[in-house]
């Protein structure tokens, strides 16, 4: 009987003893899960910080040309100036809701949902600067160093805002793994 028992209470403490470890290892996991999940919070408000300036940076130029052009003269900018300067004031404030939405949802760290929001508007924005250069083209019909410009400012406005968009599925994922657990 006397060995039965110790049987017994070793295998009961092989059975707590490994019972512990896999909760070890779950901690572990779950704490690096949260340090992922904070280190692309602070990512995430750099690379909002960041996109905001190269997205006004580039309606600024925008607006400086038009005026440029036309001899610093507001009241003489051509029509399609002023599609593509209004194509760049549209854009620039659905940046800011994008911006402000995507801070507010990683400044809460409690609302995922918020950086969710960023995707439709994203596509909006872009829908939006396309189709200020659309209009252009379709306007000027000519092959001309503005045109160029346009080309050249749309992939630069892409650009960060693929990048954010991205960085927040990213997030999104983060945010996910530990509401998991």
């Amino acid at each position: 009987m006397p060995r039965r028992r110790k049987q017994n209470e070793s295998k009961a403490n092989g059975q707590q003893t490994g019972s512990n470890g896999a909760a070890e290892g779950g901690d572990f996991e779950y704490r690096h899960k949260v340090e992922q999940h904070y280190t692309h919070l602070a990512r995430s408000k750099a690379m909002i910080r960041n996109y905001c300036i190269l997205n006004s940076s580039i309606g600024g130029m925008t607006m400086v040309m038009a005026l440029f052009r036309n001899d610093w003269s507001w009241n003489e900018i051509k029509e399609k100036d002023f599609n593509i300067m209004c194509g760049h004031g549209l854009n620039f404030v659905f940046v800011l809701i994008v911006s402000v939405i995507s801070y507010l949802g990683v400044a809460n760290k409690l609302n995922p949902q918020l950086i969710a929001l960023n995707q439709p508007l994203s596509v909006v924005t872009l829908l939006t600067f396309i189709g200020a250069i659309s209009v252009y083209i379709l306007y000027t019909r000519q092959w001309s160093f503005d045109y160029i410009v346009c080309i050249v400012g749309l992939f630069c406005n892409l650009l960060p805002q693929v990048m954010l968009w991205l960085h927040c599925l990213q997030l999104q994922k983060i945010f996910h793994l530990v509401a998991k657990k």
